[in-house]
């Protein structure tokens, strides 16, 4: 039974949450404050059951807590909504939006660490959730991407039948360091020079030797926490 909502009465509603005072307190949007009923609806009139595949990056609710930068925690079940880019919660009987605040320092779900941070988007700077892979020097971020597409059947042989499909695109990784905006890194040298320019030619030496490919998450994650710890 799902409710659809309107993407304006949204914004102007997260508009008011981020006013706000937001120390110590969790961020929501109840089901009954705006008539959700369930939260894959956000400001898309999409309805999940009539589509293949998931925007989940875990189609069930895990174990996760927020972290306060006072050193605080609050623990939650989660899931995080690619497509939509949000967090959802689960408390008592409810399902709730996890907004963003600044008194966050990041969302851990199911053992893997969120953030909000900005990120370059072409020309324009955006603003999102990443998982952290490596948190010091230079740092690496994952953003997940969902996207939907048609898809025909034919029905008996004479009818096409058009299905939505929700379809899982490639991982982007970025990079950054300390509270510098993200900029993509797309394996390559040249993309790496943007950040460690000096160091761009040993990095890839190194991870030549060692049969390292810096497109595949274990290896990069692995040769930056070694380019941290000085042993490149």
């Amino acid at each position: 039974m799902l409710m659809k909502i309107r993407m304006g009465f949204v914004l102007f509603f997260f508009s008011l949450l981020f006013s706000c005072d937001l120390s110590g307190q969790i961020i929501n949007v109840t089901r009954e404050g705006i008539e959700i009923a369930d939260v894959s609806g956000l400001n898309k009139d999409i309805d999940y059951t009539e589509i293949k595949g998931t925007p989940y990056y875990h189609n069930d609710y895990k174990r996760g807590k927020v972290l306060f930068r006072n050193g605080e925690e609050q623990n939650f079940l989660m899931r995080y909504n690619i497509y939509q880019d949000v967090i959802e919660y689960q408390q008592d009987e409810s399902f709730l939006l996890l907004g963003w605040s600044e008194f966050y320092e990041a969302i851990i779900i199911d053992g893997e660490k969120f953030v909000m941070r900005y990120f370059k988007d072409g020309p324009e700077t955006n603003r999102g959730y990443f998982v952290q892979l490596t948190d010091s020097g230079l740092q690496v971020y994952k953003r997940m991407q969902v996207g939907y597409r048609d898809e025909s059947d034919r029905d008996s042989g004479y009818e096409i039948k058009r299905n939505r499909a929700c379809v899982r695109s490639k991982d982007l990784y970025y990079m950054a360091i300390g509270k510098d905006i993200l900029k993509v890194f797309t394996g390559s040298k040249n993309s790496l020079k943007q950040f460690v320019a000096q160091d761009a030619d040993r990095i890839f030496k190194y991870a030549k030797k060692n049969k390292l490919n810096l497109k595949k998450e274990e290896d990069l994650v692995a040769l930056m926490e070694l380019y941290r710890q000085g042993e490149l």
